[in-house]
């Protein structure tokens, strides 16, 4: 049976101070004291005032009441007295669901049904509590009167329900005169501190219809977000929808010789940069995998932004990145290419650059690739000398060190990649232009839907266990 909560929002006050209840009792919100303890030993006592004070300290906890079944019935028999008639609907049929084969589990159960459908003005949960009776009870003395007032419900016959439920000691009231444990509570002077007060405002909005809508609404967009956001997170990237390749991906990267090229120096992360450009290098290609240096800077060893590793040529024509048995990825600064069938993916038209731009412009360009775009890159190939421009004792100084371009594109393993100083860069053909939007929409509603869900979860605690 789905539980119906109607939990009363109070906070206590800083540091520790007595709180003022109904009835002027005071309980220290402060203490350490179990407060289901503190609840069955008001109930023990039998004090109305202790009673809805040790109560109403419970469910500032946001938390189930979890005492005995006798107590529990106490319990909401004094709720149902204080006119709490949801709370104590609540209250009967936890008390039932603890020994549902117990003979007054099912008197329970019809008490709190019949406060549903009166006072409480919850129909339908009410409605469902009868059926429940009749059909789990059925040679129970309430059953033949639980399908009588359910019969009276479903025909709207609002006379005959209001009389029977008048014989069961259960009297309606009219709708104006409603008034929930959240209105009961609102009328209590605020509590202190900015925070208490704002959720002390807030509360009310767990009853009202249109909270409830919005929340069934906002329920349901989220799991289409979070399903649209799984579906373009696998296929964003993805090669396999990569059918139609620029006829410039069909030729081999273009190499020409510079004579006597000035040295470029650079300033990067403390390291002073000297770069030789050896050759003008223009390579056309298809992204089959990125490695991107730029968020974690020199603390992966790296001074380049990012690797891209690209085919071309004959890869390209014959679709190797389409076959399902090849993959493509990196490690350690170099890009290996694995396959399981006779793809066959050459060497010789595959390779991975690592990327150096000086142009921030330039810089978020390469930012925004992504897996399956096909790119032409215009720029340099160059060594590298780099040398810290502090020197001082510590270990984790990095040592001068140089870095050699490959020249070819028949080499191997490491040092066979190349390093370009990159000056232009055009995407010839976005990826999954249409996943990528999709990615990129749904991943900024998650976080919007998560600051959503953390500000109701702090706003709005009274809700959490419905």
């Amino acid at each position: 049976m789905d539980d119906e909560h109607n939990n009363d929002p109070k906070d206590a006050k800083p540091g520790g101070q007595p709180q003022r209840f109904a009835g002027a009792i005071e309980i220290d919100t402060d203490s350490h004291e179990d407060p289901d303890h503190t609840l069955e030993l008001a109930l023990t006592m039998d004090e109305d005032s202790r009673i809805m004070g040790a109560y109403r300290l419970a469910t500032t906890q946001g938390r189930r009441i979890n005492i005995p079944r006798p107590l529990a019935l106490k319990l909401a028999a004094h709720l149902e007295k204080a006119e709490l008639f949801t709370d104590a609907a609540r209250v009967y049929r936890q008390a039932a669901e603890q020994d549902l084969a117990s003979h007054d589990s099912a008197e329970a159960i019809f008490r709190a049904a019949c406060l549903l459908l009166g006072p409480a003005y919850k129909a339908e949960p009410g409605a469902d509590l009868l059926l429940y009776l009749v059909s789990n009870y059925p040679d129970h003395a309430l059953a033949v009167q639980a399908e009588r007032i359910f019969e009276l419900h479903q025909a709207q016959n609002k006379a005959g329900l209001q009389e029977a439920l008048d014989q069961v000691g259960v009297f309606p009231r009219p709708p104006e005169s409603v008034q929930t444990a959240y209105e009961k509570e609102m009328s209590r002077p605020p509590p202190d501190g900015r925070y208490a007060a704002l959720r002390y405002k807030l509360a009310p909005l767990i009853e009202s219809s249109g909270y409830k809508t919005a929340s069934r609404i906002f329920k349901v967009v989220g799991l289409i977000v979070c399903g649209v956001f799984i579906y373009a997170w696998f296929m964003h990237d993805s090669l396999r929808s990569v059918d139609y390749i620029d006829p410039s991906l069909k030729l081999p990267p273009i190499q020409t010789p510079i004579e006597n090229a000035e040295p470029i120096r650079l300033v990067h992360d403390g390291n002073s940069l000297k770069l030789t450009p050896l050759f003008d290098y223009e390579i056309s290609g298809l992204i089959v995998s990125k490695d991107d240096y730029s968020m974690f800077g020199l603390s992966r060893g790296n001074l380049f932004m990012q690797d891209l590793c690209m085919i071309w040529g004959g890869n390209v024509r014959r679709g190797v990145h389409r076959n399902p048995g090849v993959s493509f990825e990196h490690a350690g600064n170099v890009c290996y290419a694995k396959w399981t069938c006779q793809a066959n993916v050459r060497g010789n038209e595959l390779s991975n650059s690592h990327i150096i731009v000086v142009d921030d412009q330039l810089r978020d360009a390469f930012d925004d690739l992504n897996r399956g775009d096909q790119i032409r890159i215009k720029g340099q190939l160059v060594d590298v000398m780099t040398q810290p421009t502090q020197k001082d004792l510590s270990f984790s100084q990095p040592a001068p060190q140089k870095l050699k371009t490959s020249t070819t594109r028949s080499d191997k393993g490491r040092g066979a990649c190349e390093i370009i100083l990159a000056r232009e860069l055009e995407v010839l053909i976005a990826g999954s232009p249409i996943s990528q939007l999709l990615y990129q929409i749904s991943f900024w509603l998650m976080i919007l839907f998560g600051a959503a869900l953390l500000a109701r979860f702090f706003l709005l605690p009274v809700g959490r266990n419905r």
